[in-house]
């Protein structure tokens, strides 16, 4: 009888899962475009006085490209390549490096290291050289990541806010978020100037 309950929840839940849509880019790569192709770039980041391993997955089709900062987690083994491949199929471009001390990539491996290599990677993307080489629109670079690199994506939006560089179109809800939680933390000169500067 467990086993029959087991197969039917198994059924019923396959049954939802199957009912549910998912975008095609998971699966279906864009048609091919022969003057633009989707393409990849192996990329050496400027960070911390080294130069780290990436690459760019670069989306096809012709001018400039939102662009997704993809940091991996805590070094082992596990890059998560599988969803950069579905944000390119989607028409986005990616870059996704190594920290350094990383997989190859020179220098010492550390977590604050690893947000000045994101600082950097949004950096080098920002270039106007960089920028159009990569087809990249750099007022629309997104930060994403797994586990520390989730970790790693909250903290250096949270610094390019701070300087004035929010990575998606310096949104409201972001900048209004920051002002609040300064003001809850008594830090009132801050919350100040975020609403002068972006809210006004």
């Amino acid at each position: 009888m467990r086993q029959f309950a087991a197969l039917f929840g198994m059924l019923i839940t396959g049954t939802s899962l199957a009912a549910q849509s998912a975008p095609k880019a998971i699966w279906t790569d864009p048609p091919h475009d022969k003057q633009h192709p989707a393409r990849m770039e192996v990329l050496h980041v400027p960070s911390g006085g080294v130069k780290i391993n990436g690459i760019a997955l670069l989306a096809p089709g012709a001018g400039v490209h939102p662009t997704l900062v993809f940091l991996h987690g805590l070094p082992g083994n596990e890059r998560n390549l599988d969803l950069a491949q579905a944000v390119r199929r989607a028409g986005w471009n990616v870059l996704t490096f190594t920290y350094r001390g990383a997989w190859g990539s020179p220098g010492e491996f550390s977590i604050a290291h690893s947000i000045e290599d994101g600082n950097a990677a949004v950096d080098y993307l920002r270039q106007p050289d960089v920028a159009a080489k990569y087809h990249v629109d750099p007022k629309r670079i997104v930060l994403g990541g797994h586990s520390m690199g989730g970790f790693a994506a909250a903290e250096i939006a949270y610094r390019q806010i701070l300087n004035g560089n929010a990575p998606l179109d310096q949104t409201k809800s972001a900048l209004l978020g920051l002002a609040r939680m300064h003001r809850k933390k008594g830090e009132l000169t801050k919350a100040a100037a975020i609403y002068e500067r972006y809210l006004k």
